[in-house]
C-alpha cells in the first residue's frame, strides 16, 4: 500500500510539473510555480556538488586505510606474531646452548673428526 500512495503522490507531482512547463512554453513566461521551483536550482547544485566532494573524500580515506594502513597493520600482526613465537620456542623446545666442554660438544668433535678422517659421514656414502 505504502509503494503505491508514493508512486501516485510522486507521479501526481511530476505530472504537475510537466503541465507548468507547458503553460510556460505556450505563454512564453514563467509561472509562479515554476518561479519558486526555479530558485532551488543552486541550491540543489550546491548541495549535489558537496555530496559528491564528501563522496569523494570518503572514498580516498578509505583507498587509503585499505592501501596503507592495512599493509601497516598487517606488518606490526606479523612481527609480534614471530617474536611471540620465538619467545614460546624456547619454552617447548628448551635452550640450546652447546657448552664447550659438555658432553654434546664431544658428540659433535667426534662426528666431525670421523667425516674428516672418513671422507664423510654414512649417510652422505650411501648417495
Amino acid at each position: 500500500m505504502t509503494t503505491i500512495v508514493v508512486f501516485a503522490s510522486s507521479f501526481v507531482a511530476m505530472s504537475a510539473l510537466v503541465g507548468f512547463k507547458a503553460l510556460e512554453l505556450k505563454d512564453g513566461k514563467k509561472n509562479i510555480t515554476l518561479k519558486c521551483v526555479g530558485l532551488f536550482d543552486r541550491k540543489a547544485e550546491k548541495l549535489i556538488s558537496n555530496i559528491k566532494f564528501r563522496f569523494v573524500q570518503i572514498i580516498q580515506t578509505a583507498r587509503f586505510l585499505v592501501l596503507v594502513q592495512v599493509k601497516v597493520i598487517f606488518k606490526k600482526l606479523l612481527k609480534k606474531i614471530e617474536a611471540d613465537i620465538k619467545s614460546k620456542q624456547t619454552v617447548l623446545m628448551g635452550q640450546k646452548n652447546i657448552i664447550n666442554k659438555g658432553s654434546v660438544s664431544f658428540y659433535l668433535k667426534k662426528i666431525a673428526e670421523d667425516k674428516i678422517n672418513n671422507g664423510g659421514g654414512k649417510i652422505e656414502e650411501s648417495f
